[in-house]
């Protein structure tokens, strides 16, 4: 064998190694390419889950924030009305203590004036007319005084009715009270489960 022959001989075992080292970084970029395609499709899938999740809480932000709202606007009435009908509780109990004073004179009136009227009749012959004038005198005040009472008895009737509406307007205003509380936790927790951006 020649130098010739032994310098092809290399020549050709070098193009063979080259040939072999060239198909073997073609199949290993291949192979690289594939799996970077499958990473960057679950990478996008991941992405599109994720903004779905987003879009979900974003919704459930936005409703909880309006029923908060609405809550608030609620407990602002039923708190105006709480008002209202307290102070329509002090003006009937103002009312009361005031029929309860006048029956109480009424009486006091009419068992002096039953007095009068017992002595009179023991001078009939000398005072008759006096005595009409107290009968009739009697009369008016018997009626005033179940006129009063009539009074004091509706009086009590709206007591009672304005301090059951008070109570129920209270238990209102705390079960919203306890809704609202409710919502703004919910509401705290979306905020903080609530993704703050996507993968890519």
């Amino acid at each position: 064998m020649n130098i010739g022959d032994s310098i092809n001989g290399v020549l050709l075992g070098l193009l063979c190694l080259s040939l072999v080292g060239t198909a073997g970084a073609t199949i290993y970029y291949q192979d690289s390419m594939e799996e970077l395609r499958q990473q960057n499709q679950k990478l996008e899938q991941r992405n599109e889950q994720l903004q779905g999740n987003l879009d979900e809480a974003q919704q459930r932000l936005d409703s909880t924030q309006q029923r908060l709202q609405e809550l608030n606007a609620s407990i602002q009435t039923r708190q105006t009305d709480l008002q209202s009908v307290t102070e329509k509780l002090r003006t009937t109990e103002r009312e009361l203590a005031t029929a309860k004073n006048q029956l109480a004179d009424a009486r006091d009136e009419l068992s002096s004036t039953e007095q009068e009227l017992e002595s009179a009749r023991q001078r009939v012959s000398e005072l008759s007319d006096e005595v009409d004038q107290l009968e009739q005198r009697r009369l008016e005040l018997e009626t005033r005084v179940e006129e009063l009472e009539s009074k004091q008895e509706e009086l009590l009737d709206e007591r009672e009715q304005l301090r059951a509406e008070v109570e129920m307007l209270t238990e209102t205003v705390e079960d919203l009270r306890e809704e609202n509380d409710r919502l703004r936790e919910e509401l705290e927790e979306c905020r903080e489960s609530t993704p703050t951006g996507g993968s890519s």
